[in-house]
């Protein structure tokens, strides 16, 4: 029940046209073949390129189109993907809050915000460095201070 309510009111209307109507605007449908273009009509979580692909976006902000966010908040996933990502996320947010509340301080939270911020595109193994990072809290500081040195190196190669 909860849930249908979270969604509904996600989906509301917001001057005039439902969400799902402004899905079909031609403002969306440019920018939604744009993003299915640059990654290569793949999903960008389990490489899938033969089912229905969604364009998803990473967050909401009230009052902002569908097609007025910026692109690297957008990302192309399978409809699989697409509807663990909604279905997990909020459980998974607070699972990391939890694990930062436990185990880092806030220098620490601040320089995991910062490297996540600066990342272009994460891969499972960044994923998996920064769960790690959590888990092993002595030994995050050197992980991130390499990590950091990695991304400033790939910014001086591009």
């Amino acid at each position: 029940m909860a849930k249908a309510r979270t969604q509904k009111k996600r989906h509301s209307t917001q001057g005039g046209s439902s969400y799902f109507e402004k899905l079909k605007d031609p403002r969306w449908q440019k920018i939604r073949l744009k993003i299915l273009e640059r990654d290569n009509w793949t999903c960008q979580n389990c490489g899938d390129k033969e089912s229905t692909l969604n364009v998803h976006h990473r967050y909401y902000k009230p009052k902002l189109e569908p097609w007025e966010y910026p692109e690297e908040s957008l990302i192309t996933l399978c409809e699989e993907c697409h509807e663990f990502e909604k279905m997990l996320r909020p459980g998974t947010e607070a699972l990391l809050l939890k694990a930062c509340k436990e185990k880092l301080l806030c220098p620490d939270v601040e320089s995991l915000a910062i490297g996540i911020h600066h990342t272009p595109v994460f891969h499972k193994l960044t994923i998996d460095a920064f769960m790690w990072c959590l888990q092993n809290s002595k030994e995050h500081k050197i992980i991130l201070k390499k990590y950091k040195s990695h991304i400033s190196i790939r910014k001086k190669v591009k």
